[in-house]
């Protein structure tokens, strides 16, 4: 039998009067219809969270979409999306599309309902609002912010202090990802040849969990011993979508960072959204590259102190060493002026002694020459007398007497004599002595003089005058002198001998 609306129906045995019984058909036959009624073919805007997606090789996109409130799922429905709206739809999404059309992710959607006989009830997909997930990450974004103010942990990272050179690094981030090449890239192929040590901590940087991930690379610098502990953080990714920086939002990589005990550094790879881990690193940078090129700029800043320092020191270095050598050049002079005038005494004390030493020798040989002729006309008178007095033996024996007497007086005048000619002789020796002497002296003074101990590779530390005869004190200013140079320095620490040597004396 068939009723009016055309539906099958057949009596039914056993039943209350009115009661029929329809065929499977006719049943869903007539939910089609009164869909179709209470549709009339119009799409609505719904949201819903996606728990499965599945792309056929026709190029159709088949959904199964959920309700889920709290863990409980309220509602399901499958939802297609023919490959023409699936192709239009990605193109509007954009970059986006693999953060939006994803399981576990909540999208706000165009459908309209289609219920088939023998199918059931399934949706098709006309369209995505993009907005909808840019704005529930705006709004996580905002709370968070929030949250760490209050908390007062926006400005904790950026208070701590950056090292002035930055060479132990922990980079965190994907390892084979873009953004890790260039930044490795740009700091170990540099220009100027400096040389940084790199820690990797690889981490997920997108999808379910990352930003958990990365907050437990951050967590783990805490345990790190003292020796191990890098002087900077870089947090890195390469370009990709919006949506794919929810994980940089994230509260847990936040609170990581403000809490982190060392600068952190982020190159995320946007240059128009600012995430919430920019905000709260000490430092951000718009791309991996940028990061690695503030470390460097820093290093290069430092070198070029450096150097400037060192050509101020060079440069008063060489003034004072010209002044030095000015003042050494004058205490040499007036050394060896010293030197010549206390021994141009001692050489005229020693003239006036050669001369007073000839005087006397030559007025002693005139003396014995004057005695000798006196003696001898004696004789000569004494002689003359015995001959004319006395008998021959007793003259031959007074001559043998006074020819002994006439050779003893003649060999000692020739002992004087030959003396006398000596003394000339004599005083040049001592005199050569007295000027080896006054020589040696002078070789003295000349090793003892500054310079010259200098040219042999030995420094002189010079110190105030104030401080002298004191102790050395830690961070005390002293000047080295070296041969070719001057430094100032500041004493870093002090042991004294346990023993000084003998005739030991501070400089």
């Amino acid at each position: 039998m068939t009723d009016t609306t055309g539906h099958q129906h057949m009596d039914a045995p056993g039943l209350g009067p009115g009661e029929r019984v329809y065929t499977l058909r006719a049943l869903n036959a007539s939910v089609q219809q009164a869909i179709a009624d209470r549709m009339g073919g119009k799409s609505v805007w719904i949201e819903a969270e996606i728990a499965a997606l599945q792309e056929h090789r026709s190029g159709h996109l088949f959904l199964e979409l959920v309700d889920q409130r709290e863990g409980q799922i309220h509602a399901k429905a499958q939802a297609v999306v023919w490959r023409s709206d699936a192709e239009r739809i990605r193109a509007e999404l954009g970059a986006e599309a693999p953060s939006v059309l994803k399981p576990g992710n909540a999208i706000q959607c165009r459908v309209s309902v289609d219920y088939h006989v023998v199918y059931g009830l399934k949706l098709q997909l006309h369209a995505v609002n993009l907005a909808f997930n840019l704005g529930r990450m705006a709004l996580q974004k905002r709370a968070t912010l929030e949250a760490l103010r209050k908390a007062g942990m926006m400005d904790r990272n950026a208070a701590l202090p950056m090292p002035l050179v930055p060479q132990r690094i922990l980079l965190v981030g994907a390892p084979d990802s873009a953004g890790m090449r260039d930044f490795v890239r740009q700091l170990q192929r540099n220009a100027y040849g400096y040389r940084f040590a790199l820690d990797l901590a690889p981490s997920r940087v997108q999808g379910e969990g990352a930003g958990t991930a990365l907050a437990a690379c951050l967590q783990g610098v805490l345990q790190r011993a003292a020796a191990e502990q890098p002087e900077v953080v870089v947090l890195v990714r390469g370009g990709g979508a919006q949506l794919d920086l929810e994980a940089y939002n994230h509260r847990a990589l936040a609170e990581a960072i403000a809490q982190c005990p060392v600068p952190v550094i982020t190159g995320i790879g946007h240059d128009s959204d600012q995430t919430v881990a920019d905000l709260v690193a000490h430092s951000a940078c718009k791309t991996p590259t940028a990061a690695a090129a503030l470390i460097l700029d820093r290093a290069l800043h430092f070198e070029s102190r450096q150097q400037e320092a060192f050509s101020h020191i060079l440069q008063g270095a060489l003034q004072r060493l010209e002044g030095e050598r000015g003042r050494h050049t004058t205490r040499t002079e007036a050394l060896g002026q010293r030197a010549r005038l206390a021994v141009l005494p001692e050489a005229r004390r020693m003239d006036q002694r050669i001369q007073h030493w000839h005087r006397s020798a030559t007025e002693g040989l005139q003396a014995a020459r004057h005695a000798l002729q006196q003696r001898g006309h004696a004789v000569q008178r004494y002689s003359l007398s015995v001959l004319q007095q006395e008998e021959p033996r007793k003259l031959r024996h007074k001559g043998q007497v006074l020819r002994r007497e006439a050779e003893r007086i003649r060999t000692a005048a020739d002992r004087r004599l030959e003396t006398a000619r000596r003394m000339p002789m004599l005083a040049a020796y001592q005199l050569e002595r007295l000027h080896s002497g006054l020589e040696h002296r002078a070789d003295r003074l000349r090793l003892l003089d500054p310079q010259a101990i200098l040219a042999k590779g030995y420094a002189l530390v010079e110190r105030d005058a104030a401080h002298s005869g004191q102790a050395w004190s830690s961070g005390e200013a002293i000047r080295i002198r070296l041969r070719d140079g001057r430094l100032d320095a500041r004493v870093e620490g002090w042991t004294p001998n346990p023993e000084p040597p003998e005739n030991s004396q501070n400089t």
